[in-house]
């Protein structure tokens, strides 16, 4: 486990609030993608959900410029990189989508069923995971812009 005075303040953050229990989750997602590249962990196909694409866009986790560039480059027949998909509940395959809201996107306006991902346990993606830092609400978390770890600061958290 990293602490977030770790991270430089550039490095991009993923953050889930369980909706349950409201248990933040920070993980370093950048260096965690990074990884994936370097060691190549196993990759499955996952379906894609009209369900999952309609609550990213609710949620404000799809920036339209990046929708757009990423479906102009796809649709060149560039390959997709696998998204990061890590397990929280290896029983009821639940997780988080770590890394890949905007190609799981692009891969639905396809209509593509499925899309490569990086199915990651706790133990592979728990290094990655980020403590130090103050807790946020589901609707905090969805009322700020995603703009990478600035964000993520204690000083600013607390504002």
């Amino acid at each position: 486990m990293l602490h977030w005075s770790q991270l430089d303040p550039l490095d991009t953050l993923y953050t889930f609030v369980d909706g349950d229990t409201g248990e933040n989750c920070d993980l370093a997602s950048e260096r965690l993608r990074q990884w994936c590249l370097r060691t190549l962990p196993a990759i499955v196909h996952i379906p894609v959900r009209a369900d999952w694409v309609c609550s990213f866009m609710r949620d404000g986790a799809i920036n339209q410029a990046r929708l757009c560039a990423l479906h102009a480059i796809y649709t060149k027949g560039v390959q997709m990189e696998p998204i990061i998909f890590c397990m929280t509940d290896n029983r009821t395959h639940t997780g988080m989508m770590v890394d890949g809201h905007h190609r799981y996107v692009v891969a639905y306006l396809e209509k593509h069923r499925s899309i490569m991902a990086h199915t990651l346990s706790r133990a592979e993606w728990h290094p990655f995971r980020v403590s130090g830092l103050p807790s946020v609400t589901e609707k905090e978390l969805v009322s700020e812009p995603a703009i990478g770890f600035r964000k993520g600061l204690p000083s600013e958290r607390a504002k």
